[in-house]
């Protein structure tokens, strides 16, 4: 037994010889360091140093995910979530893309060429002026007055409002009934009208 304890007290030394060289490296004090056995040099510890494992930081402190799913959740949760302006918004900027895109590809057709930026904007009015109808329906059914300008067209906020956000139903079929037209054909031409105008 006493072999036993004399190898346990062996092993016990050069962890404490091992503790107090780390202690000492993190105060930033290399020149001398303070043993079980007493006091040693900087330069005896350095080469008992060589063969000891290298400092590992503690598992319980660093949490470490190795799980993609909960990577991905930690991630995702920093970014921020839109709101319904926001949603409401990028909507809107995708349908415009896609409108000022269908009639970019309209145009490439008639001419054989990609069209100019003007030919485009050319284009966004004639849309507008052949919704000169629909425009003038819509004003009477809010009040307003029946020869609006373009500017008028795309800046006043009450016909905005009623073209940019959802339709109302009772608007749409009494212009249906004022244009003989189908409530469905209206939706789409006030949907062409907002999204030309915008």
């Amino acid at each position: 037994m006493s072999g036993g304890a004399s190898s346990a007290l062996t092993a016990t030394s050069s962890e404490a010889e091992w503790d107090s060289a780390q202690t000492a490296e993190k105060d930033g004090d290399a020149t001398e360091t303070t043993t079980t056995e007493g006091t040693t040099s900087a330069a005896d510890s350095t080469t008992d140093d060589d063969d000891e494992p290298e400092w590992e930081p503690e598992t319980e402190t660093v949490e470490v995910l190795d799980d993609p799913v909960r990577m991905y959740l930690r991630e995702i949760g920093r970014v921020r979530l839109l709101t319904s302006a926001d949603e409401r918004s990028l909507a809107r900027k995708i349908e415009g893309g896609k409108h000022l895109e269908g009639l970019r590809k309209e145009l490439e057709e008639l001419e054989g060429r990609p069209p100019r930026p003007w030919e485009i904007t050319a284009g966004l009015l004639k849309r507008m002026v052949n919704a000169e109808a629909l425009t003038k329906s819509l004003s009477e059914q809010l009040g307003l007055p029946t020869n609006l300008t373009v500017s008028q067209i795309t800046d006043h906020k009450k016909l905005r409002d009623a073209i940019d956000a959802e339709v109302s139903v009772d608007m749409l079929a009494a212009m249906a009934e004022d244009l003989d037209e189908y409530q469905d054909d209206v939706y789409q031409q006030v949907i062409g009208l907002s999204l030309s105008s915008w």
